[in-house]
């Protein structure tokens, strides 16, 4: 009897034993991790130069760039600057990328051919919302207009009655390869300031480089919310949600200008990856990167970071999915009581007709600088040229006539930038004329 009873003694004590011998073990297991993650966590700086979320994924999503860089770094190594604009991404859940607040880059156009000759540092500011804006003491932030107040302070909000025009886009709003103050969106607002003589008529530069027409949408979405959504409310008093695009009284003016991310091959659409995004896998990956451990291997082990020599077939989107998009972009911005204006600058024909049908369909506006830029490119003499501008006329001369208007292949210079300008200026006044007539 006695025997049984310390058997049976023995067997409740086991579990007991082994029970408490969990914790050890966890505690043995943890940490080392834990040490290897305040290790790397203090060492970071050391090892990761990325962006939180991989520039490389950007590169891939706007077609041949990932090559173009890895061509970069076989010439030139790690040479300060050349690819400093990666830090200007930061992950986000449903545009997949933006722009980093309050950014201060000195980034060089990695873009222009070799045969040019010419890469020109320019800088990439960007304001609390991270949009982008003019270097600090920029003398056209001085006057009361834009983002400066009369004291030279920043201006929070302007009066109620201000025009305002946002250009929403991709890399050729956004500007890449100029300053802030050569961008179509800035030469707009002086256009339009000096011709009507008032300095409270306010352009607002949201584009974003690598954007499409599906991101374009999403961002309209969540940085300008109807009234009555959750997230803010337009009409009397305007909540917070509504200022954060642009800091100021309503929007009368939205231009459209996307086509060339959109017709990019990739590895899938930006539909599908958007609904890639929902799965269980996603969002494991995502929980991981928050870990210092995670992202070191990822560093140490790029070719695992986004799906290199795959084939990209796949337009992000296509023309039927853009031309879609673009009216959705006009019917969302009447909702807000705002009028669209359609802008097509660089992109391939057959979105270029989507465009127009887009526009046509839903009555909007269209603007379309391209056929005069292609025109002039090869007849416009050097006296015909302003004279802040000459410079690019010699450039031309003798070589790619395309130095002209552009600052690579793709994106406009100061000089095509202020054609765009005027051609938007003179649409926009056909419509208000107290735009651009005092």
């Amino acid at each position: 009897m006695e025997s049984n009873e310390r058997a049976s003694s023995r067997l409740r004590a086991e579990p007991r034993m082994r029970t408490g011998s969990f914790w050890p073990k966890l505690f043995l297991v943890l940490a080392p991790i834990l040490v290897l993650e305040g290790a790397l966590a203090l060492t970071e700086p050391l090892w990761n130069q990325a962006s939180e979320y991989a520039p490389d994924f950007v590169l891939e999503r706007q077609g041949g760039l990932l090559e173009i860089q890895s061509r970069l770094l076989e010439r030139a190594g790690t040479e300060e600057g050349i690819l400093a604009s990666e830090r200007m991404y930061a992950w986000d859940s449903r545009l997949f990328w933006k722009l980093r607040p309050h950014l201060s880059i000195a980034a060089r156009n990695y873009l222009v051919p070799e045969e040019w000759g010419i890469s020109t540092p320019f800088h990439i500011n960007t304001d609390e919302t991270g949009l982008r804006a003019g270097q600090e003491g920029d003398e056209r932030h001085r006057d009361g207009g834009r983002d400066g107040g009369e004291d030279g302070r920043p201006a929070k909000t302007s009066p109620a009655d201000a025009p305002t025009i946002v250009c929403m886009g991709n890399s050729c709003t956004f500007g890449w390869g100029v300053e802030a103050n050569e961008t179509y969106a800035s030469h707009l607002e002086e256009i339009m300031r000096s011709r009507s003589g008032r300095r409270d008529i306010r352009v607002v530069n949201a584009g974003t480089p690598g954007y499409t027409t599906f991101q374009g949408l999403r961002f309209l979405e969540e940085r300008l919310p109807v009234a009555g959504d959750a997230r803010g409310a337009r009409g009397a008093g305007y909540a917070h949600g509504a200022h954060e695009l642009h800091g100021a009284g309503r929007i009368d003016y939205a231009v459209f200008s996307y086509g060339f991310n959109d017709s990019r091959k990739a590895t899938r659409s930006d539909a599908s990856l958007a609904e890639s995004q929902r799965t269980l896998l996603h969002r494991t990956t995502k929980l991981l990167e928050r870990l210092h451990t995670y992202r070191f291997l990822r560093n140490v082990l790029p070719e695992n970071a986004v799906p290199r020599n795959r084939e990209r077939a796949t337009p992000r989107v296509s023309p039927e999915e853009y031309g879609a998009n673009l009216r959705a972009l006009i019917t969302a911005a009447r909702a807000r009581d705002i009028v669209p204006v359609v802008l097509t600058l660089v992109m391939p024909r057959e979105y270029n007709d989507a465009a127009r049908a887009a526009a046509a369909s839903e009555g909007a506006l269209l603007v379309d600088p391209v056929p005069m830029l292609v025109s002039l490119q090869s007849n416009v003499a050097e006296e015909a040229v302003p004279a802040p501008f000459r410079t690019y006329h010699e450039r031309a001369r003798g070589n790619d006539p395309r130095m002209l208007f552009f600052a690579d292949p793709v994106h406009l210079n100061s000089f095509g930038n202020w054609i765009v300008a005027t051609r938007l200026a003179e649409a926009l006044g056909s419509v208000d004329p107290s735009l651009m007539a005092q």
